[in-house]
Parts: C-alpha cells; structure tokens; sequence
C-alpha cells in the first residue's frame, strides 16, 4: 500500500516537472520568436568600418597589391533562431573590391596573369614619374641655402617622396620576379570594426575577427571559397556582444509572396531611420539611399528577413 502511494507521488512529480520543463521552452520560444519593435529594430544595426588587403599568392610567398577601406551596414543576430546565441555575431554583405569589379569572379588564370602584367606595366610608369620627381627635390635641397619653413616642409616630403619609391621599386621588382608557369591565386584579409552606441548613446567600436577570403564565404573554415553567396558573419574578437545593442533572430520561414510591405534600417552620420520599404519578388523597391548594403531588413509586423544587399535579402 505505501509503495503504491510513493509510486503515485512520484509519477504526480515527474508528471508536474514534465509540464514545466514544456511550458518553459515553449514560452522560451515564444518570446525569442515574437515580433521586434521599432526600438529593438534599431538597436540591433550597427555600421562596420574596416580594410580590405588583396594579396598576390605565388607558390609560396604573398605579395600585397591593394588595400581598400570598406564600409557598411550590419546586424547584431543570434546564430539560432530560437534563442539568444549571438556572441558578438553581425550579419553584413560582402565588401566591394574595385579589382573583382574589373575582373570578374572567379579570376581565370589568363585573366590574373594579364592583370599583373598590367599592374606591371602601370607601376613602371608611376614609378618612373617618381623617380623623377624624387631626384628634383634633391636637388632643391642641395641648392638651396636657406633653411626656412619652407624649405623644412620640402625636406618632409622628400622623405615621404623616397619611401613611396622605395616600396614602388620593391612592388615592381617583386611583380617581374614571378615566373613565367607560377600558379597564380587571390586573396583577401579584411580587417573590421563594428561600431554602434550603447544605452546612454555613447559611441563603441568592437574589433572584429579578421575575415580571410577569396570569394565566398565558408562558415566552418572561415573562408570564401567561391562567389555566390553575398552575406558575411562577423564576430567580435572577444565574442562578446556589447551592452547596449539588441541581437535580432532571423525569421525562420522564408518569406511569403504576399509580403508587400518592409522596413529597413538606415544609419546615417547623426541618426538612425526606420524607413518604409516595399518588395516585388523579395526585392526591395526604393532607391539603395533606402537599402543600403547590409541594411537589416524586418516585416511591417517586425520579424528579421535578413539584410539588404544590391537591394535583395540575403541571410
């Protein structure tokens, strides 16, 4: 009789613990999943100022041949739609890089040859200018008797004059040295900072992971591999994400072909705007000035699509 009463006490218990368990990861869920307001939408953008390397690879070494600075819109998200998992991740686009602009993706090995030679080429001819130009500021300053300010500014810019040569004159020797059957490939180093406002509307920057790429993102290896997909994750250095922001989840249906109406996030030097938005096709209407590239894009009722790239959604 006793063991029958323990026996239902128990089940009563497990039963009770059960239900719980439930309905806590279903309010869970529920909560993670529920519509953004308009506050949260723009706590959760942030612009991202950085600097894309493109190198060289020749067998073994790496050449430097552009650094260009990059800058976009991002988006604080959690890695699972389901709970808060963000860790410092931001969802963003692609940088833009002039010399993929020019020559396609991805590079043929007679394109990047011919692109070479024409770097080649080109750099000879800067680097003959200078030269030039080098040798005329040496000479104003041997003949020149007088030490004034004038002259103290010349001489600056002499020395600045002789370090462009010199590293012109390393780029172009390095550029001649590659052999003629030397296999030739791209990469790119992005260097980024993640920069948005806390609570009492102070400014942070939040150095991110450096990106190493040459064309499409690989998540697991933290490399791009091809061109295709034109979505990055970033992630903090500390993988942390800073106080102040809000982290958005990603909706996790794909959006319905009735959906007409969206909102995108616009930051601009003094402001934050939430402007009124529309879609055909899951493309966005309004001029780029409104969807800039990775632009968060949400629904009227407030859930994340992804961010705004050539004015599409992409996540």
């Amino acid at each position: 009789m006793k063991n029958t009463f323990f026996a239902s006490i128990c089940r009563h218990w497990l039963l009770l613990v059960i239900t719980v368990v439930l309905l806590t990861a279903v309010g869970w869920t529920c909560w993670n999943v529920w519509p953004f307001d308009r506050t949260d939408m723009l706590r959760s953008s942030c612009t991202i100022d950085g600097e894309a390397l493109l190198y060289l690879r020749t067998g073994k070494d790496s050449l430097l041949l552009s650094r260009t600075p990059t800058h976009r819109q991002g988006v604080w998200a959690n890695r699972h739609w389901w709970a808060p998992s963000c860790s410092g991740r931001l969802l963003t686009s692609e940088p833009v890089i002039p010399f993929f602009k020019r020559y396609g993706w991805p590079v043929s090995q007679k394109a990047l040859r011919n692109g070479v030679e024409e770097a080649t080429d080109s750099l000879q001819g800067v680097l003959h200018r200078r030269e030039i130009e080098s040798k005329e500021l040496a000479y104003y300053l041997r003949t020149h008797g007088m030490q004034d300010e004038g002259y103290d500014r010349i001489a600056q810019y002499s020395i600045e004059q002789k370090r462009v040569v010199d590293t012109l004159r390393k780029l172009v020797n390095a550029l001649k040295a590659i052999p003629a059957k030397a296999p030739l490939s791209l990469f790119i180093i992005e260097h980024d900072t993640a920069v948005c406002r806390d609570a009492d509307g102070q400014v942070m920057r939040m150095p991110c992971e450096p990106l190493v790429w040459t064309g499409h993102f690989d998540q697991s290896t933290r490399q791009m591999v091809s061109a295709g997909n034109r979505s990055v994750w970033l992630r903090t250095a500390d993988h942390t994400t800073p106080s102040g922001v809000y982290a958005v989840s990603l909706f996790p249906w794909t959006l319905r072909n009735n959906e007409r109406e969206a909102l995108t996030v616009v930051i601009l030097p003094n402001d934050t705007l939430l402007v009124d938005n529309w879609l055909q096709h899951g493309r966005l209407l309004q001029p780029r000035m409104f969807a800039p590239d990775g632009a968060s894009v949400f629904t009227k009722r407030g859930y994340c699509l992804g961010v705004s790239v050539k004015k599409e959604i992409v996540r």
